[in-house]
């Protein structure tokens, strides 16, 4: 029987992408490819395990958890999970290349990744999950 992935805290999630977004950004401004596979088995354990092992969670709660408004609402499950799957695979195949040495090609890959994690952080759109309705219409 398929465990029901529990639902993410919206501010979490933000703090999550901004953090990725800036990470990835940062290791491309400052050639540090491995970046890219860092924040892809940090993703990957987000998508295995779900929120409770997800370190950007972790973190985010240690730092403001016992702070905020507990009521903030959640995000859907399903489209979270299956965004970070897009961005786990699109980090996946970049760390391919950082492992054979070909750090540009990683970053072919690993730039849409933090194209989608900075627009969903600053706009909270989620464009995996918006492509993906679009092409089930």
């Amino acid at each position: 029987m398929a465990r029901t992935p529990e639902p993410a805290d919206p501010r979490a999630l933000r703090f999550e992408q901004a953090v990725v977004a800036v990470v990835l950004l940062s290791g491309f401004v400052f050639r540090i490819v491995w970046v890219v596979p860092g924040v892809g088995v940090l993703l990957l354990v987000a998508v295995v395990t779900g929120e409770r092992a997800n370190a950007f969670a972790r973190v985010y709660d240690a730092l403001f958890g016992d702070r905020l408004d507990p009521r903030a609402g959640t995000e859907s499950p399903d489209g979270t999970r299956v965004t970070r799957s897009v961005e786990v695979a699109l980090l996946a195949v970049g760390s391919l290349w950082v492992f054979l040495g070909v750090s540009g090609l990683a970053w072919v890959f690993a730039l849409p990744v933090a194209a989608i994690t900075a627009i969903a952080a600053t706009t909270g759109i989620n464009l995996v999950s918006l492509l993906r309705d679009r092409r089930a219409r």
